[in-house]
């Protein structure tokens, strides 16, 4: 369907019928692809400018970047109906500039919302890419304190959360920049179809796989969203708390999947003779 991205990681079907494929680089950045089943090899020729062609070299009218949704490390990706994207940059803390990092105490990644500035108010498929959601909107890193007031930093990694405005563009040295928390390599990243309560909040959880090596066992990081249109540094609309911390048998968790019906969680390890728990 699509070739000459780099480190393509996190995938979805959007609601409105569309595939939203990402990249899990440094400047990685998000593709939405319509009618996915009659693209055949599509090429991105400049991945910063977003130029993709067809199968003839012609500028494609199937697959466009979407530079609003931010250009980080995506890997796990939650889509409400409406539009709104959750997302994590699957960053390490401390990484070297070397590397795609922001140097020695440096934060991990950053949790995003993306809010769109034509929230999608109907049900099925869209007819071309102009109709989507993610054409324009905004970008928001997740901050989260740790006191009633505002206290955030290292320590402050669960607690009453806010949102960030940030550049699309910088997203992740603005991230870092503005204050946003950090967490050691978000990886998979879903939305809780149980979650009911409070009426109109969501509730996300995401794996941050640490490292075994290090003695860090991976955990398991959720947040309720109680008001997913809105972002205000003001307004700590998020609540975060940690649902599950690995240890020496279960680490170094990546992928997460809400069973159907149950609302079962599951845990796959990424490591060697990895595990899945429910």
């Amino acid at each position: 369907i699509l070739r000459a991205t780099a480190g393509c990681d996190g995938i979805r079907r959007t609601p409105w019928g569309t595939i939203l494929a990402t990249e899990e680089a440094d400047n990685g950045g998000a593709y939405e692809i319509i009618d996915p089943l009659n693209v055949t090899n599509h090429t991105i020729l400049d991945r910063v400018n977003g130029t993709v062609v067809d199968e003839n070299g012609l500028p494609s009218t199937k697959i466009v970047k979407r530079s609003a949704l931010g250009i980080f490390a995506w890997e796990g990706i939650g889509i409400l109906p409406n539009g709104i994207v959750y997302a994590g940059d699957e960053l390490r803390p401390g990484e070297s500039v070397a590397n795609g990092g922001l140097g020695p105490d440096s934060d991990g990644g950053a949790i995003f919302k993306f809010i769109p500035a034509n929230p999608r108010t109907v049900t099925g498929p869209i007819a071309q890419l102009s109709e989507s959601p993610f054409v324009a909107g905004n970008l928001y890193a997740m901050q989260v304190s740790c006191t009633t007031g505002q206290q955030y930093g290292q320590g402050c990694e669960t607690g009453n959360g806010a949102w960030l405005a940030i550049s699309a563009a910088n997203a992740r040295a603005d991230a870092f920049k503005m204050g946003a928390t950090g967490y050691y390599r978000p990886e998979d990243l879903e939305l809780d179809p149980m979650h009911k309560e409070p009426a109109g909040s969501v509730r996300l959880c995401w794996m941050d796989t640490q490292n075994r090596g290090a003695q860090m066992y991976g955990e398991l990081v959720c947040a309720v969203d109680n008001a997913p249109m809105t972002a205000s540094s003001s307004q700590r609309t998020v609540v975060v708390n940690r649902l599950l911390e690995g240890d020496m048998d279960m680490n170094q968790h990546d992928n997460i999947e809400f069973q159907p019906l149950t609302g079962n969680v599951y845990v796959i390890e990424d490591n060697a003779h990895g595990d899945i728990f429910a």
